[in-house]
């Protein structure tokens, strides 16, 4: 297990302000302020949102987004209109089609290629969904020390290909990343890997989770490691805001389980700082076998039969 201090203080004014993307849209406007002001308050360094909007934003969301974010050390966040990064991706992905063509076709995909591409500010890229509640000040997720990736852990192997994949040459996976929140040294990112893999339509068999896939793909080539489970945690029954839990994950529909009850206690900057802040732990990714994504799979198809099942009419 390794451990990646920070300093324990408090933030010295100098230190510079370290940039977080965040994919956000005009549905959950609500939660992305919830958590994104639990992010500011409970980081032990500086941040600087650098929010993209999915296309969804209105207005009204965009001056709620930059006022209602704007407390942290470096003031405002930086919105980045669809319209904006439509035409700048458009140059930056010339001359690769398939990166164009998903990017068309899903919304995620900006998570993996405006997010980076239009956020440059910094070597090491960090990233942050915008339904994760920070419980408590932390230490050691967005400073750029080694490893080269770190990544929050998932609790099932949610990844885009079938299982027989895995036993195609370079195609290597770790178990159970999750992109909801990760830092990555902008060396490790090649856009030449990332269009060969949305270019073969068996790696997008689920388009939904085409993007978080070749992240890992990415990470596992740069030896990330996952950070603990139990400190960043995906929101489940039975998991809670337990002591040592730094946040929470409200994936999915779980995110509609959120509201401003959960969050802590305390007003913006004074209570998290008040306390010692916990150090992010992580562990080295590990193989992801076929087997594995082959269980996910029965798991998933029996759930969707079962479904059926249910909806059909009593005889």
């Amino acid at each position: 297990m390794t451990t990646h201090a920070a300093m324990f203080g408090a933030v010295a004014p100098h230190v510079p302000a370290v940039p977080v993307s965040c994919l956000v849209c005009h549905r959950d406007v609500e939660t992305a302020l919830l958590c994104l002001n639990s992010l500011l308050r409970c980081a032990r360094q500086p941040l600087r949102l650098v929010l993209h909007d999915d296309g969804s934003l209105t207005d009204e969301d965009a001056d709620r987004l930059q006022e209602c974010l704007g407390a942290g050390a470096a003031g405002a966040p930086t919105l980045i209109r669809r319209a904006e990064a439509d035409a700048r991706m458009a140059e930056v992905l010339r001359g690769r089609p398939a990166s164009l063509r998903y990017r068309d076709r899903h919304l995620l995909a900006l998570k993996l290629l405006d997010a980076f591409h239009l956020n440059d500010a910094s070597e090491t890229f960090c990233y942050c969904d915008s339904d994760i509640l920070f419980l408590q000040p932390f230490t050691g997720l967005f400073e750029p020390a080694a490893p080269a990736a770190v990544f929050a852990s998932d609790i099932s192997d949610a990844y885009s290909i079938r299982y027989g994949l895995l036993a195609e040459p370079g195609l290597l996976l770790p178990r159970r990343l999750n992109t909801g929140v990760f830092r990555i040294r902008r060396a490790c990112y090649d856009p030449d890997l990332v269009e060969w893999f949305v270019s073969k339509p068996r790696h997008l068999a689920k388009l939904y989770f085409a993007e978080q896939t070749c992240w890992a793909l990415l990470a596992f080539r740069a030896g990330g490691e996952l950070i603990s489970g139990e400190q960043i945690s995906v929101v489940r029954p039975g998991v809670g805001a337990d002591a040592g839990r730094i946040a929470l994950h409200y994936a999915g529909r779980s995110k509609f389980g959120l509201s401003a009850a959960t969050a802590p206690r305390g007003g913006s900057g004074d209570a998290p700082n008040a306390q010692p802040p916990a150090v992010i732990q992580t562990a080295p990714m590990r193989r992801c076998s076929a087997w594995r994504v082959a269980g996910r799979e029965v798991v998933n198809d029996l759930s969707r039969v079962g479904r059926k099942l249910r909806l059909l009419p009593a005889r």
